[in-house]
Formats: structure tokens, sequence, C-alpha cells
């Protein structure tokens, strides 16, 4: 109730018409209504001041991932209802790219999405697979982090850290110097 409440005030609506779009954010993506009460204040606006989009959006990534439960990847990821789905379509393609190989199909990268939003960026996947090259040698990289997805997390290093959190590296490092560059206040 406090967040609705919140959120209410953000987006300047009553808390029922806040509540009813949160219903609707919870009947389309249902894997997203356990992590409504934990989410940011921020994000919760966000996401109920679109809900009206969101049964259009949930319909684009379906076409995008169609062996994915596209539910459980916005739970995983809420953003995406809130990209433009020009860039998330981009986005696809080169995480396909990425893993083109003849043991791994396409369907196999739509689950590796739904369990592992991290596949959603192409730079990690990139990353991941030229560590894997490095590490393992010759062979077929994109067929070994399929088998062993946590490892899109296992060799982030530097810039690539932590992509979900708050800032990136070289914020963090301003804010630790306090420097120019450095996260807003209460961030």
């Amino acid at each position: 109730r406090l967040a609705t409440a919140v959120v209410a005030g953000e987006l300047g609506l009553a808390p029922e018409e806040v509540a009813a779009q949160l219903r609707t954010l919870r009947t389309l993506v249902p894997d997203l209504g356990p992590k409504l009460p934990t989410m940011k204040v921020a994000d919760l606006c966000r996401l109920a001041g679109r809900a009206g989009d969101v049964a259009a959006r949930m319909v684009a990534l379906k076409g995008l991932l169609p062996a994915a439960d596209v539910s459980k990847v916005v739970a995983g990821r809420p953003g995406l209802l809130l990209e433009d789905p020009a860039a998330t379509a981009a986005r696809v393609a080169e995480v396909r790219r990425a893993l083109a190989s003849e043991r791994v199909a396409p369907a196999d990268v739509d689950r590796l999405i739904e369990r592992h939003p991290l596949f959603l960026e192409p730079q990690q996947v990139r990353g991941a697979l030229e560590e894997i090259g490095r590490l393992f040698g010759e062979g077929d990289a994109a067929y070994r982090l399929a088998c062993s997805p946590s490892l899109i997390t296992s060799l982030q290093c530097r810039d690539d850290m932590i992509p979900y959190d708050n800032g990136s590296l070289q914020q963090l490092q301003e804010t630790l110097r306090r420097g120019p560059g450095a996260a807003p206040e209460g961030w």
C-alpha cells in the first residue's frame, strides 16, 4: 500500500488508479507480481504509467522470443517494458548472431534469455564467448555457454561487472573519488 501511495503521488494519480494499473501489470505479467512490492518506486512509477502499453509489448516480445516464457523474461528484466521495441529487437538479433552455432538453436537462445536476462546484453555475450575461447581453446564456445549459462556472470570483469546495478564501474569509481561523474546523492 505504501508503494502504491508513493507511486500515486509521483504520477499525480489517485491511489485506486495506480492500484488498478498494478493489477493490470500483475495480470499481463504474472511472474512480475511477486517482485512489485520490492521494486524501486521510480521503476514502479514508470511501469504503472505504461500499464496500457504492456499487452502490446508482451506480444512484441513473444514475437522476438517465441520459445521463451516472456512473463519470466520481463520479471527478470522489467525495464524491457519501457525500452524501445526496435532497440530490443536489435539486441536480440545481435545475441542470436553471437550465439549462432550448429549446436545452439534459436529456441535455445530464447530459453537462455528467459532464464538469464543478462543474455539480452550482446556485449556480455560476446565477452563471455571470447573468454571461453581463451580459456578452453578451440571448440564451440556458443555451445559451451549454452550448456553452462552461468558462465556469463562468472566471466564478467571490469566494466562489464554488475550491469544491472545502479551505476557503471566508472560511476562507482567517480563516486568513491567524489568526482564529477559521481552518482547523484542518495543513489
